[in-house]
């Protein structure tokens, strides 16, 4: 038999049914936790737009902008890691399974909130972005395309997106969330990156060495890359972990687009119509 309760986005249970209504013992919910549960309440157990608009207390534009969004981004690699809902291209956010996950989720949520408006141009830049680049390892990799247009002087859309990914976290300035660098080792050695490094404005930021994908790629040795998430002990040493909740909060972002005001929001979703 199915539960009737289920875990929210940010690790508290709340009825299956009626994922709007809240326990007094938890935490104020979020644009985010909002963004999830229209995304569930809709695309898992079909509710009807009224519904969904009563229940989380937003307004008809704003409950049809989000559901069409998902269903015209699904195809991005970001939304791979969400649930199938009843229709082939609908998909909802699945809880996080760990309180640590979930109190990041809050924290990268509200940072966000707080910054957007501040510059909504790199904002929506760098959710764009990253949400269309980000692979299943949740890296973002660099190569002699990226770098050889770099070179000659010429706009680089790649490069710039990953600066404005780096600028960011750095913004977030959230404890324990931070950006890796990564390299390739090219025949078990370590290239110079230090150069790369300057030119994305990392300064000497540390580069962690993985194996290639393809180790006989003669462009091995000019990638470089970022990912997102925390240091770690394990084992006695000091690891990194990417953050599944920053790629959750980032893909959730784009559909809620935190960067528009109320009035552009509504404009937003009339093109789409």
């Amino acid at each position: 038999m199915q539960s009737d309760k289920q875990m929210s986005m940010f690790g508290e249970d709340q009825p299956a049914r009626s994922p709007g209504r809240r326990k007094k013992s938890q935490p104020p919910r979020d644009w985010a936790d909002d963004t999830r549960s229209l995304l569930e309440r809709h695309f898992r157990y079909d509710a009807s737009v009224d519904v969904v608009v009563r229940e989380l207390n937003l307004t008809l534009p704003a409950v049809a902008s989000r559901i069409a969004e998902t269903r015209r981004l699904s195809n991005l690699r970001i939304f791979r890691d969400f649930e199938q809902g009843g229709f082939q291209s609908s998909k909802y956010v699945p809880a996080f399974k760990h309180k640590s996950s979930a109190e990041m989720a809050r924290a990268i949520a509200n940072g966000l909130a707080k910054l957007a408006p501040e510059e909504p141009a790199l904002f929506e830049h760098a959710i764009r972005f990253y949400a269309g680049s980000v692979e299943a390892s949740h890296k973002i990799m660099l190569g002699v395309r990226d770098w050889t247009k770099h070179n000659a002087g010429e706009p680089c859309e790649r490069i710039e997106g990953v600066r404005n990914i780096i600028r960011l976290v750095e913004r977030l300035n959230i404890a324990n969330l931070k950006v890796q660098y990564f390299g390739y080792l090219c025949d078990e050695k370590r290239p110079n990156l230090v150069r790369r490094l300057k030119e994305l404005g990392a300064g000497r930021g540390t580069v962690e060495y993985i194996k290639p994908p393809n180790p006989k790629s003669k462009s091995n040795s000019d990638q470089l890359g970022i990912g997102i998430g925390s240091l770690a002990m394990r084992c006695g040493q000091e690891q990194f972990h990417s953050s599944y909740a920053f790629r959750i909060v980032m893909a959730l972002a784009l559909i809620r687009k935190i960067w528009l005001t109320p009035e552009e929001e509504i404009l937003d979703f009339q093109e789409h119509r």
